[in-house]
């Protein structure tokens, strides 16, 4: 399923429902956190504007946008696009190197 959703955000921008989750969340998100557009557009590596326009549902990010959001506010895709309301189901974190788990700080 979630498969479809990323293409369906992707390639069916009219795809509302969706697109108005990603937004709400990514707003609650950055605001939970304390920061500014700015500051997590520096940290995504993204323009300014970019971020901007995913927050206000404007645009809607492309596929490794999406996992560069998840990977930095740490909660999974499965959230962001609405298929759950739980922001992260892992307690833990495991670093698929050594396949070490470790603790979250």
């Amino acid at each position: 399923m979630r498969e479809k959703i990323l293409y369906n955000l992707n390639m069916d921008k009219r795809n509302t429902k969706t697109a108005n989750i990603f937004k709400d969340r990514l707003l609650v998100l950055r605001t939970e956190s304390g920061l500014t557009q700015k500051a997590v557009a520096v940290a995504l590596g993204i323009k300014y504007q970019t971020y901007r326009d995913y927050e206000s549902g404007n645009s809607l990010p492309r596929v490794k946008n999406i996992l560069k959001i998840n990977n930095f506010y740490k909660c999974t895709v499965d959230y962001l696009l609405g298929i759950t309301e739980v922001p992260n189901k892992f307690h833990t974190k495991c670093d698929c190197k050594t396949q070490k788990k470790l603790t979250p700080k």
